[in-house]
């Protein structure tokens, strides 16, 4: 009964109904805010792509990659810590809240690929900020209903719980973050 390639003792970091929730509830909502962004600045000025050439290049891929290993990884550090501390049905419910949360990061990590997420233009799209808040929302309730608690197998968090969680996040955006300062200290020093 795995739900995926990592098992945590005697189960799995996070049970299949906590995936789809993460899916279907917070994915989607970020999707929809992502939907309703601004376009990228310049982009009409640019040459267009080539129909030979991929829509992802390997090294945006690449890095679309190593962004979501950080997102696997801080999960499993978070639901591993968590079960060596509280058991496994506390552990997966962190293991849900962190990977919702590092979603949510992700999406505003990724907007833009290269620029801060530290500007004001971060936060220029109130549609994508009022679906992100109703993403964070929903990780929340999650942890927090009773009706939730018995669908997705989930327990409420207590102060330590959610700190660690949010431990995770600081650690991806630390990292999200120094990777785009180093791309663009490479950009200014090639041109």
């Amino acid at each position: 009964v795995g739900a995926g390639i990592f098992t945590i003792a005697n189960g799995t970091p996070l049970l299949p109904l906590q995936i789809l929730w993460i899916n279907f509830a917070v994915d989607v909502l970020l999707a929809l805010g992502l939907g309703f962004d601004a376009e990228t600045p310049g982009l009409m000025q640019r040459r267009p792509r080539s129909t030979s050439e991929p829509v992802i290049r390997p090294a945006l891929g690449a890095r679309l990659a190593v962004a979501g290993l950080l997102v696997a990884i801080g999960t499993l550090v978070v639901v591993a810590w968590g079960e060596d501390r509280y058991g496994l049905a506390v552990a997966t419910t962190m293991g849900l809240t962190t990977a919702s949360l590092l979603h949510i990061a992700a999406a505003y990590e990724w907007r833009d690929p290269r620029r801060s997420i530290f500007t004001r233009d971060t936060f220029a799209n109130g549609r994508f900020n009022l679906l992100a808040l109703a993403a964070l929302a929903l990780a929340f309730v999650a942890t927090a209903l009773p009706g939730l608690n018995r669908i997705l197998d989930t327990v409420q968090l207590d102060g330590d719980q959610w700190r660690a969680c949010l431990l995770a996040v600081v650690a991806y955006l630390a990292v999200a973050e120094l990777g785009k300062l180093v791309l663009r200290l490479f950009d200014h020093g090639s041109a």
